[in-house]
Formats: structure tokens, sequence, C-alpha cells
């Protein structure tokens, strides 16, 4: 079989990855290299999702499948990617605290802990926060390390030219799918999301925190912030506005003044159904698409790989919340 793969973000590396390691003929070209979401993304692997508090789709599987994954493609790349993190939940309200108390009834199936000191890192706790084990990949690291093992071994396309004689053409190509007739029907969302990289006065952080926004700390008083959500603007321009929103809430989180080093922005191929779609186009099965893994892409994008893969070599079909089959002709 030869697949022709569109896009090397984190779903098309990840693909590119798993069908050449199973001895599939891959070619990969990426139509986009300059504005690729996936090098813009902080990488954030979070088992908790929403202000009132949940479980992220599928953790109880998608966790420990994430985890090994990345633990072989490291040996694999001779690189480090992925990075065990504490997690933080900052309560800025007494609501917050009543939502999370009743975490447990609503399914959160997550390991944690209260916070009950006043203040941690030098962050002020008021109403207190949790804490729970995430993760955060390094994005770059990844993509570059299995762009090297394509480029190595031949994998890596400089044009379209070889697309038409591929057996399976596969779309990793971001939230421009959205426009893309052959993709078009699936109800995606895209989001820009903005993201600050910073330094802090006062303690470091050894912790990712979240309130609304996510903090990140690189190295020392170092941080990125993010996310922006602009469902409107979609350019890969930052704005002053992404920026002040980010800053200002940074701030309440940690109560200390961020001096903002850098500032990027990125198009998410978010979906609306909050899932990623993944399969074979109904009409032409030549071609295929796994998209729409938005903030989850760290998450998701490995077993989402794994998924489509098994379809194509073995017909074992994917997972029945994610096949785009079930959105023809909705």
């Amino acid at each position: 079989m030869r697949v022709y793969i569109h896009g090397r973000g984190l779903a098309g590396s990840w693909l590119a990855y798993e069908l050449h390691r199973r001895g599939v003929e891959v070619l990969v070209f990426d139509p986009h290299p300059a504005e690729n979401a996936s090098r813009v993304a902080a990488g954030l692997i979070n088992p908790t999702t929403g202000s009132r508090p949940k479980s992220t789709w599928r953790s109880e599987v998608l966790l420990p499948f994430a985890r090994e994954a990345y633990g072989a493609i490291e040996r694999e790349i001779g690189a480090s990617v992925w990075t065990p993190r504490v997690i933080r939940r900052v309560f800025l309200t007494e609501k917050d605290a009543t939502l999370w108390s009743l975490a447990d009834q609503r399914g959160v199936g997550v390991q944690w802990t209260p916070l009950k000191e006043s203040a941690v890192d030098g962050v002020s706790l008021p109403y207190g926060g949790v804490e729970y084990a995430g993760a955060t990949v390094n994005t770059n690291a990844l993509i570059d390390g299995i762009g090297a093992l394509l480029e190595r071994d031949g994998c890596l396309a400089a044009d379209t030219l070889r697309a038409a004689d591929a057996d399976v053409n596969v779309w990793c190509h971001g939230w421009r799918a959205a426009s893309d007739a052959r993709w078009s029907w699936l109800p995606f969302q895209p989001v820009k999301g903005e993201i600050l990289d910073a330094v802090i006065d006062g303690p470091p952080l050894n912790a990712v925190y979240i309130r609304g926004i996510w903090i990140v700390p690189s190295s020392e008083q170092h941080i990125r912030i993010g996310s922006t959500h602009d469902w409107d603007d979609l350019t890969e321009q930052p704005t002053d506005h992404g920026r002040r929103t980010l800053v200002e809430k940074a701030r309440v989180i940690l109560g200390r003044e961020v001096h903002v080093t850098g500032q990027r922005a990125g198009i998410r191929p978010a979906a609306r159904s909050k899932r990623p779609y993944i399969g074979l186009h109904p009409e032409d099965p030549s071609q295929a698409i796994i998209n729409g893994l938005g903030a989850k892409g760290s998450l998701w994008a490995p077993w989402a790989a794994r998924q489509l893969a098994d379809l194509l070599l073995e017909g074992k079909p994917v997972d029945n919340e994610v096949d785009v089959q079930q959105w023809w002709n909705v």
C-alpha cells in the first residue's frame, strides 16, 4: 500500500510514523509549514475539562495509550517529548470550590488532592484549589524528530506530484479542511488561539496552573500562557486584545506582574462534536482523514493515528464516536 499524507502537524506526523513502522510506503507533504497550529500549541495533556469539571473524553483509555506511545517514540527519535506535570486548578470564587466538591458525583475519574495551603508557589489560594497529574508534550521536538526519521528514509515530499499515484490520500491539513470540498460536510468549528511567552516576578512555578486559561512553567521564571478562543478572526496574526486578555487573567491567578516576551497565534481545527474526525470518505475510499483534534491534539493524535492505520491495513472499523461516516448526509 502507498499512502500520501497531506499535512505534518501532530496528526500527520503520528500517522506517518505509525504507518511507516508497519511497513507502509509513505510520503508526507506539508503545504503550510509556517502556519502549523501544532507548533504553536503548548501540548498540555489535562485529564479534566470545563469550569464544571468532568473527565476528558475517553481519558481512562487515551491517557495510558498516549503515555506509552510517547515513551516509545522518545526512544525512537532520541529526544525528550513527554514531561509529567502537576496540574493545579485555582479556585477564584466559592462557586469554583462548590463545583469541584461535586467532581466525584459528576464522574471525574481523576485522583485529585485538595490544596489546603493559603498559598503555593507564591500563588494565593483564598478559596482553595485541587491538584492532579497531567503532562505536557514538546510538539516541536516530536514533529521534528519524526520528520528526521521520515527524511532519512525518503518519505518527505516537496510537492503533491506523486499524490495521484497513492492508494490512499490522507488529509491532515488542519482547519483548512472546513473549506475543502472533500470534507466541508464535516461540522468543523475552527478557532484561533493566542499564546504568550512571559517572565514573572517572584518564586518560580512548580506546576501548571489552570483557571479559564493555563499557565505552563518552562524554566525558572519563564512561563507560557494560553489560550484565547476566537471563532471570527481566522488569521495567524497575534492581536493586542489577545495579549491583554491573557495578561490580565494570568495576573489574577498568579497575583503578580507578567512581562510578555513573545506572542504567537494559530488556528485549531476544532470540531463541533468535540471529538476527532477519522475515517474514509463515504463516496471515495481512496480519500481518508484525521482532523478535528483541536486543543486535545497532543492527547488524541497517537490514538487517532492507530485507529486509521488499523482501518487501512486491517479493515478494523474506527471507533463509532469518531467515524466520519456518521456525519455524511446529516
